[in-house]
């Protein structure tokens, strides 16, 4: 499944539908990429963005789902 960002700054959800389906939020400060066939994701400020977690069915801090 593809990644699911939600900015915290500008509010946007963004997700990449397809492969080269390059996405960024109104306000730059993340972007997905890849859809389905590969992940890339940007972040400029990681404790301003969420991740959809499937299992929880909600959105995460990016730090809680990705431990760096």
């Amino acid at each position: 499944m593809a990644i699911k960002l939600k900015c915290m700054v500008c509010g946007c959800e963004i997700q990449s539908k397809h492969r080269h389906d390059f996405i960024q939020c109104d306000c730059n400060n993340c972007f997905v990429d890849g859809g389905n066939d590969y992940d890339r994701i940007g972040i400029q400020d990681k404790t301003m963005v969420e991740v959809w977690d499937e299992e929880k069915k909600e959105f995460v801090p990016y730090n809680e789902k990705f431990k760096d």
